[in-house]
């Protein structure tokens, strides 16, 4: 089975935090689980924000856990000061 990953179930999955025991289980149980580019540009503008604050980047996460990159899913991730800043 291949899985894409939603920004907030990689965010918990990666602090340990309680997700639906399904989730998790197709998180173990899947042949191939991808990170999109959309999550790494999700997360950098959160970041940006200050609405999320971690201290490793998405390309360790992914790494880590033997996740896939889509496209470009590189972005820093708990680092503002390489996200974009948003508009004003």
């Amino acid at each position: 089975m291949r899985l894409l990953l939603d920004t907030h179930v990689l965010i918990w999955w990666d602090a340990g935090e309680p997700i639906a025991p399904a989730a998790a289980r197709a998180i173990q149980t899947a042949d191939q689980v991808f990170v999109s580019a959309a999550s790494a540009w999700e997360l950098a503008i959160k970041t940006a924000l200050g609405k999320v604050v971690t201290s490793r980047a998405l390309a360790t996460v992914i790494d880590e856990n033997g996740f896939i990159r889509t496209a470009r899913a590189r972005a820093p991730y708990g680092r503002a000061e390489h996200a974009p800043r948003p508009a004003s």
